[in-house]
């Protein structure tokens, strides 16, 4: 077994980010640090985290969790595959350009891990649609790796399509940041769950030596 969450050796796929996957990102630009062109992290849209989370409901055994291991590892599934990621800003980024840059991405750390964020609803489309069926497929001995390579990049296609939409909720994030304390949903186009957690808006008072300055 391997090292990280039990990965079976060898594994022809690749389940965890490697050291270099930032350089794999061309999306929406070149992004060769986490500075420019705006504070920013390299998202995997199927992420890490969601594709580790493999064990079934009822699985107390672990022989499921294996089997569906087995049949991933069978995949040339790479998961720092370009086509697999997205340069997203920090939130830090809207705060100092008053969020007029960039426009329209959801923020990489608001509501990527929290109980009801992104993370978990990829974990459910993941269950939902590849792990169990695998499971149901292990009785018939029908496991086919290019059937399980297209539902992943199928996950991946769904997750980035709700990425974009998400990031044009409320009229985008430029209006929602100018027109955060008097529009109620102002922090959806920054959060990248369905139902964002809620934010302040701030003070409205801008110190002087602020105002000079920027």
């Amino acid at each position: 077994m391997g090292k990280h969450e039990g990965i079976p050796v060898p594994c022809k796929s690749k389940l965890v980010r490697s050291s270099t996957f930032r350089n794999n990102c061309s999306n929406p630009v070149s992004m060769p640090t986490g500075k420019t062109p705006y504070r920013n992290e390299i998202h995997h849209i199927l992420c890490e985290h969601a594709i580790l989370d493999i064990k079934p409901l009822g699985d107390t055994s672990g022989k499921k969790r294996e089997f569906i291991f087995a049949c991933l590892c069978m995949t040339t599934w790479d998961i720092n595959d370009s086509s697999n990621l997205i340069g997203l800003p920090l939130k830090v980024a809207y705060i100092r350009t008053g969020g007029k840059i960039p426009q329209n991405f959801c923020c990489h750390n608001v509501d990527h891990n929290t109980t009801e964020g992104y993370t978990n609803e990829c974990k459910k489309w993941l269950h939902d649609n590849v792990w169990d069926t695998l499971v149901d497929q292990r009785k018939k001995h029908e496991v086919n790796a290019e059937a399980i390579v297209a539902e992943l990049k199928k996950c991946t296609g769904i997750f980035k399509g709700v990425l974009t939409k998400r990031g044009a909720r409320n009229e985008g994030t430029q209006y929602s940041y100018e027109n955060r304390f008097t529009e109620p949903e102002w922090y959806f186009p920054f959060s990248m769950a369905a139902n964002p957690t809620e934010r302040s808006p701030g003070g409205r008072a801008m110190p002087k030596i602020l105002k000079m300055l920027g």
